[in-house]
């Protein structure tokens, strides 16, 4: 008898460890040998009907108020014992006391339990039998030993603790052994603190990738509730970038929100961060916005519903300090005029004195004194003329300022606009303008190469930017075993002459392998013998492979030149004579062209 076990299972919403349903029943003769029992004990007593199949040494008990529901069970019990001929004892046996007998183990580390009582929560425990016959179960959730603790303490009738640390671990376990009984209090908890859950809840799920798409918003909505929180600092960038480009952000403080994206960039070690790409610039101060385009923190690139309402910003700024200009001017002139009209008078004063009578001293004096009330009038006139001066000079400072700030933003934005649309530059807009015809043959540029390639890759393909000739191709093979700066295309301007700031290539439709750009320059001239170098790639590893479009910035906005170079240096694939191959299906300049007949991009 020492080795007697008690099976049971919940029954409805009941916790006596002695009611069973059916099911269990069930699974246990699946999980056991019939052939293995060898006695049953049946005892009728006030309290309970017990039966008790021994050899296996288990045993089963029932409520009186369950048995009818059991009567099935029970009747199936007999007729197995009849047609097996089992013998049939009369046994009376003691309930198991309700100490550790099981051992749940986390990691490495044993935590005993009584495995009755965790039953009555664990619908896990009570579907599988062959867990109860074992004396341990392996955890597979990975949670702390104190949320374990906690969660045992609640399985085992136990005061248990619910926090913000703990609750999610606590839900896994809860999963994990289908303890439905203990989701109530946790939905409570949940519902009462949801707000403080927020942070927890998205670090959490970021942890055990599982979705956390429905608290983006929530977090963005109250960002204002959270910008302190360290915890903000410990979400990943990309996912930061999700809730501050919400369209449910509401911030009133986008103050807050542009030191804590220059604290993450710090925190992470970064030069900037993408973060800052979502500021709204226009509720930033012209201190803030001075700091961030003259330091390493300013971003690559700008959310454009962010910066475009700055933008007309920043361009009635300009308009409002002209207009303090002009009336400045207006202001200055009336001045200039009132000053001569007096002197004017002066002159006539005098004349008139003296046409009258020069003896007249006591008139001469009355003149002078007359005199100098006007000088005293002039020289008041002269001094509010320097003052308006000096205004004016500080308005110039202001709106040259201000001139410079809108250039380095328009710079930026043509710079993104490249990065962006590869081939629409100079080229594309010529064709937009001249119905569609390419600048190559119509005269507006000329391209020249080191041989006269074939008639079906011929070099005014470069310029056709539309399907199906895009894939047309440019080639040439010079047959070069060694790098001797001889592969190259020249595009010659005529009286024309180009300032570029980003270069746009597109690799050709011949094959994945066939001869892609990896290192090459661009370089500018006005003689075709001094060439200027505007803008070096290495390693272009975004080009290796068939149609694979490229944008690069120059390091700053080149001066005129007649002629620009495309020089290639190498290609990604090694074959022996790719030192002499060009093989490209679009090349694109992006910048100003004079005279200003031509124009560029417009934003």
């Amino acid at each position: 008898m020492s080795n007697l076990f008690e099976f049971f299972s919940l029954s409805g919403h009941t916790r006596d460890p002695y009611s069973y349903a059916p099911h269990i029943v069930v699974n246990y003769f699946k999980h056991f040998s019939l052939s293995l029992v060898s006695r049953i004990n049946i005892q009728n007593d006030q309290n309970h009907f017990v039966i008790f199949l021994y050899d296996n040494e288990i045993g089963f008990k029932f409520n009186h108020f369950s048995i009818v529901s059991h009567l099935a069970t029970f009747l199936s019990f007999f007729f197995f014992f009849f047609l097996t001929k089992s013998k049939i004892e009369m046994l009376s046996v003691t309930p198991p006391l309700e100490t550790p007998n099981f051992n749940l183990i986390l990691r490495e580390t044993e935590f005993p339990i009584c495995k009755f009582q965790f039953c009555r929560y664990s619908l896990r425990f009570q579907k599988d039998p062959s867990i109860l016959t074992s004396s341990s179960y392996q955890i597979t959730s990975e949670v702390s030993e104190a949320s374990l603790k906690s969660f045992i303490a609640a399985c085992q009738d136990r005061p248990y603790f619910l926090s913000v640390d703990n609750i999610f671990e606590f839900q896994l376990l809860c999963t994990e052994f289908e303890t439905s009984i203990l989701f109530a209090s946790m939905e409570n908890f949940f519902k009462e603190n949801e707000d403080a859950l927020l942070l927890p809840r998205l670090l959490f799920c970021i942890e055990h990738n599982t979705d956390f798409s429905s608290l983006i918003d929530k977090i963005a909505s109250n960002i204002d509730n959270f910008i302190d929180n360290e915890k903000l600092l410990e979400i990943p960038e990309e996912i930061l970038c999700q809730i501050l480009s919400s369209k449910t952000r509401n911030s009133s403080n986008e103050h807050k929100i542009f030191e804590f994206c220059k604290n993450y960039a710090i925190r992470n070690k970064k030069e900037t961060t993408s973060l800052l790409s979502f500021i709204n610039f226009g509720a930033l101060s012209i201190n803030e916005i001075r700091e961030l385009s003259e330091s390493k923190f300013m971003p690559n690139t700008i959310s454009t519903p962010h910066i475009m309402p700055f933008v007309l910003s920043l361009l009635q700024r300009i308009e409002d300090q002209n207009q303090t200009i002009q009336n400045f001017r207006t202001i200055s002139d009336n001045l200039k005029g009132t000053i001569q009209q007096g002197i004017i008078d002066v002159q006539n004063s005098v004349r008139q004195v003296e046409d009258k009578n020069k003896a007249e001293i006591e008139s001469i004096l009355q003149i002078n004194t007359s005199y100098d009330k006007i000088n005293s009038l002039f020289d008041g006139m002269k001094r509010e003329f320097n003052d308006t001066q000096t205004r004016f000079g500080q308005t110039s400072s202001v709106l040259n300022s201000l001139k410079s700030d809108y250039e380095i933003m328009t710079n930026e934005i043509q710079k993104i606009h490249a990065f962006r649309n590869p081939l629409q530059g100079i080229f594309f807009n010529y064709r937009k303008n001249h119905q569609n015809e390419n600048p190559a043959t119509s005269g507006f540029v000329k391209i020249l190469t080191p041989m006269e390639p074939n008639h079906r890759f011929k070099e005014t393909n470069l310029l056709e930017y539309d399907q199906p000739l895009l894939d047309a191709s440019y080639y040439l093979n010079q047959n070069l075993v060694e790098e001797q700066n001889k592969n190259w295309i020249d595009f010659d301007f005529g009286d024309k002459q180009v300032s570029l700031f980003a270069f746009g290539i597109r690799t050709n439709s011949l094959g994945e392998t066939m001869a892609h750009p990896r290192d090459f320059e661009v370089l500018g001239s006005n003689d075709r013998e001094n060439w200027t170098p505007l803008l070096k790639v290495e390693n272009a590893i975004e080009l290796s492979g068939a149609r694979k479009t490229g944008s690069y910035a120059c390091p700053e906005k080149s001066p005129l030149f007649r002629y620009i170079r495309y020089l290639q240096k190498d290609t990604h694939y090694m074959y022996k004579d790719r030192f002499g191959i060009i093989s490209l299906s679009a090349i694109e300049f992006f910048g100003d062209v004079l005279p200003e007949t031509h124009h560029t991009i417009s934003l």
